[in-house]
């Protein structure tokens, strides 16, 4: 296989004034496009059912090569590849995809760290099986050494559970649950203490020759009883592959080989293909069994690798969804500290409000005491929920590795993170936040004007959830999302009517009000109090308006100052367009969810450039 990326080089062109022009920073800066090889003729074989050890210097390319075989260097900029090969079909055959017959796991244990072992693999083993069966799960948790803590949170950063040998087995036991054919790993046992590393391996190679799997590691110098666990190694240097074949010849080739850098031909590297081997759909008899690849013959391997790549999503929509909604339901509702915190930060809002408001009179000053209330329930309501940008920031990684295996759609997944809110703490946040600051407050004391000031605030938090939740999607982190999640709002709560009412609003400014949720809420909940309603002056009023009350109507002050006419802007119309705005944000974000990805990309060390006639 040879791999090159396009590359660029940036170089001021030289004349008389370079030098000072350098000094300056004004020197126009030009840009060379080139190829830089990463890869260079890697020939070898990775055959079912063994475990191959893939070693080599820092910059080799074992990286490049995992990614490469995953699948995953199609997303990750200009790259050109060539020479892949699944049973002896090319990787760039309609036939073959990669992505749903290879998983890579990185150096770092992506998992809900809420979710315990047991209901971690259950899940994978649900979603990918079509026979799900209770004994395959403990089987898994027996041969890996994880019964004992099967009950236990996986754990991660700020969770505690597991320790990190054990989530380690957990990313291995997940694989196997989900079928994996092709494990690819790079530098599994980083940061892990020799005998974490030892069980890891052993638990890899079990798994490998009972599943008659394909398992590719990456390793930095393994010792002697990891070692042996191998069945193959592949040597890597200088972007070649030195060696690959059994473990056993590996010592005697090295010893043989004089240097990598051969002529064309005199190394079986140059032969230029990276052939993997996998089992057919069915589960092999033995492990003596030898596949068509392994003996060389690719033209009968092809037919049993044209079964063994088909399929794709195990599971119907319907079940997917209810594995992803029974699996949120778990994590919304066993999390008790996040639970009884969201419902006492409503509680203490509402009454903390309540406490400001208390005993609101039908004057003058009662007008505008009620809008800066109705404005300040709506800017709570959007506040309580701006956790989720970071909630959802941080099970990202864990949809896309799940997503990318094919456990579930992408729109399984968001109708089921939406659904407990739309259902339960949407209702529930904003009761415990309206009930004290409507009826502590002097709002006007009628049940169906409490439900639609309720049912206004419920609109708003679904929309605020969703709009935040898209931010934490188009954005490669958590700071970066907040910082445009708060952007956004205040351009929303500027439009909102409150701070700079439509009367006197600027009328190039004007339309903006229909692109902000919080105008259509601010809209429901003061036509809600102020229609039909009487206000009266006090004598200081009075004498201060010289004899005149200014507004005796709660319908002809919301005219004036808000534009607002009874007849025409109904509470059903601004309702309905803040439930219009909540399906655009799910389907907006649902989209987005799908085709948006933030990874972290291979980095390269630059050569200098050398202008060539010939790609490099």
């Amino acid at each position: 296989a040879t791999v090159q990326v396009q590359c660029v080089k940036s170089y001021r062109p030289p004349n008389l004034f370079t030098p000072l022009l350098k000094m300056a920073a004004l020197c126009q800066r030009k840009d060379v496009h080139y190829w830089l090889k990463v890869l260079r003729s890697v020939n070898a074989t990775f055959h079912h059912g063994k475990m191959t050890l893939l070693v080599g210097s820092p910059g080799s390319g074992k990286t490049t090569l995992l990614k490469l075989l995953a699948g995953q260097l199609q997303t990750e900029g200009n790259w050109k590849a060539t020479g892949v090969y699944f049973n002896g079909i090319p990787a760039t055959d309609p036939k073959v995809e990669p992505r749903k017959l290879c998983s890579l796991v990185g150096e770092t244990d992506v998992h809900l760290p809420t979710m315990t072992v047991e209901k971690t693999l259950d899940f994978a083993f649900k979603c990918t099986s079509r026979e799900p069966s209770p004994e395959h799960v403990s089987m898994i948790l027996e041969v890996l050494g994880l019964a004992h803590v099967a009950k236990t949170k996986v754990g991660g950063e700020g969770v505690r559970g597991c320790s990190g040998g054990e989530r380690r087995r957990v990313t291995v036991g997940e694989q196997w649950a989900a079928g994996v054919r092709v494990l690819l790993a790079d530098r599994l046992t980083d940061g892990l203490d020799s005998s974490s590393t030892i069980d890891i391996i052993r638990a890899l190679s079990v798994w490998c020759h009972m599943t008659k799997a394909t398992v590719v590691l990456s390793l930095l110098q393994p010792p002697p009883e990891v070692y042996a666990y191998f069945d193959n190694v592949c040597i890597l240097a200088m972007q070649k592959c030195v060696y690959c074949g059994p473990i056993e010849g590996a010592a005697q080739h090295m010893s043989d080989l004089e240097g990598i850098d051969r002529q064309a031909g005199d190394h079986p590297a140059n032969a230029n293909a990276a052939r993997i081997s996998i089992p057919p759909a069915q589960p092999a008899t033995s492990r003596g069994e030898r596949s068509p690849m392994d003996q060389g013959d690719a033209s009968q391997g092809a037919p049993q690798a044209e079964s063994a790549m088909t399929g794709g999503y195990h599971r119907s929509y319907m079940t997917q969804l209810r594995l992803c909604i029974q699996r949120q339901f778990y994590l919304e509702f066993t999390n008790y500290g996040l639970v009884i915190s969201r419902i006492v930060l409503n509680v203490v809002n509402g009454f903390m409000t309540a406490s400001l408001w208390k005993g609101m009179t039908n004057d003058q000053a009662g007008l505008e005491l009620r809008s800066a209330l109705i404005f300040h329930s709506c800017m709570s309501t959007v506040i309580s929920v701006v956790s989720h940008i970071g909630l959802f920031s941080n099970d990202r990684p864990v949809f896309y590795k799940q997503h990318d295996a094919y456990f579930f759609r992408s729109s399984c997944y968001w109708i089921a993170n939406n659904f407990f809110q739309f259902l339960v703490w949407g209702v529930l946040e904003t009761m415990c936040f309206c009930t004290p600051l409507y009826w502590l407050t002097g709002l006007r004391a009628d049940m169906s004007r409490f439900l639609a000031f309720w049912f206004a605030m419920y609109l708003l938090n679904l929309n605020s959830s969703v709009m935040f939740k898209l931010m934490a999607i188009v954005t490669s982190t958590t700071s970066v999302g907040q910082t445009m999640a708060g952007l956004i709002q205040v351009v929303f709560f500027l439009f909102s009517g409150y701070l700079r009412p439509w009367s006197v609003m600027p009328k190039g400014w004007k339309w903006m009000k229909w692109f902000s949720p919080q105008s259509y809420a601010f809209c429901i909940a003061i036509i809600n109090e102020f229609e039909d309603s009487v206000f009266t002056c006090t004598a200081e009023e009075l004498a201060e308006f010289q004899g005149v009350c200014p507004y005796t109507s709660g319908m002809k002050y919301i005219e004036d100052v808000y534009s607002l006419k009874v007849e025409h802007d109904t509470i059903g119309l601004y309702a309905f367009g803040l439930i219009g705005w909540y399906l655009g944000y799910l389907f907006i974000s649902a989209v987005c969810l799908h085709f948006v990805r933030f990874q972290s990309r291979i980095k390269h060390r630059l050569q200098p450039y050398r202008p060539q006639s010939k790609e490099r």
